[in-house]
């Protein structure tokens, strides 16, 4: 039997604090999307964003009007979905170090549109928005405004509107580059297509595997040393496995989710101390670690069916 030894280095602190990327469904309800953009930090990358997003040669997409839809229309363009999470769990993560110390360990997908590797330092905000596959179906700026006249009533039977897609009206998607997806399974928003906008622009990350078109989800953990973020540990597809060795290498006590993460209290992240033989592990939300945002929760749980 190969043993594999783990190459997690002991934290320096004797109950260090780790931060998870709380994965991309925290926007699936549209009252946490209405109340997580009033959040400045949140607001600011949404702006910045954009800002990214209107100097390209592409057209418009509208990431505030994106954010704010309806669940249906939300839904449909799942890959946008996944952008605008991340772009709001970096805000919350800048949130976050406002009124924390920096934490010692960072965990969270390190494949698709990531903020655990914006937040470690690994790429920028920009090469992520980018890179980000929720643009590779964008038309070039001059054809997107050319569409609408030059649009015949036979084509027009199979395009679904921009604004069904989050994007401005007016702006026609074939239906053959559109994936509609309505589950709300991360692991089955990543599908296999063609390369993004800006190829080159963030590091090369480690080759996924493929189950019939479909990525699956890699989670990655880095530690702070003096001046930078360093991987620890290896790449794996299991996040509680990784969490477990986290805890049990990095003596971490405490994980914050920067999600939002209305159901972390029944989520998996409970079962850290029991599969790490630890002593229990303490899991809060970064928004109730923040005083100027109490109200924040107070006005969600009730909406989504959640004790006061």
């Amino acid at each position: 039997m190969t043993v594999v030894h783990s190459v997690f280095k002991k934290s320096a602190y004797s109950q260090a604090t780790g931060v998870v990327f709380a994965g991309r469904n925290g926007l699936d309800f549209l009252e946490l999307r209405l109340g997580v953009v009033r959040i400045p930090d949140v607001s600011l990358r949404i702006r910045e964003a954009q800002a990214i997003l209107d100097s390209l040669e592409v057209e418009r997409v509208d990431l505030l009007s994106a954010a704010i839809t309806e669940d249906d229309s939300f839904f449909r363009n799942i890959k946008m979905k996944s952008l605008l999470a991340t772009i709001v769990q970096v805000g919350l993560y800048d949130r976050l170090l406002k009124t924390q110390r920096p934490p010692d360990v960072l965990v969270g997908n390190a494949n698709g549109d990531s903020a655990l590797l914006v937040c470690a330092g690994q790429i920028t905000f920009e090469q992520m928005i980018k890179s980000s596959s929720a643009l590779q179906h964008l038309q070039p700026r001059e054809m997107a405004t050319g569409t609408a006249s030059t649009h015949d009533a036979s084509s027009s039977q199979n395009t679904l509107s921009g604004a069904a897609l989050g994007l401005l009206p007016g702006v026609q998607v074939p239906l053959s580059q559109v994936v509609i997806n309505n589950s709300k399974n991360d692991s089955k928003s990543d599908l296999n297509s063609s390369p993004t906008l800006s190829p080159g622009s963030a590091p090369s990350l480690m080759a996924l595997p493929s189950l019939t078109g479909l990525n699956l989800t890699e989670y990655r953990a880095y530690l702070r040393t003096e001046d930078s973020m360093t991987e620890v540990g290896q790449p794996v597809m299991d996040l509680k496995k990784l969490l477990a060795e986290v805890v049990e290498h990095q003596n971490v006590a405490r994980f914050v989710s920067v999600g939002p993460g209305a159901a972390i209290a029944n989520s998996e992240y409970e079962q850290i101390a029991e599969l790490a033989s630890s002593d229990e592990v303490t899991v809060i939300d970064s928004i109730d670690l923040d005083p100027m945002l109490n109200w924040f929760w107070k006005q969600m749980r009730p909406v989504l069916g959640y004790a006061q």
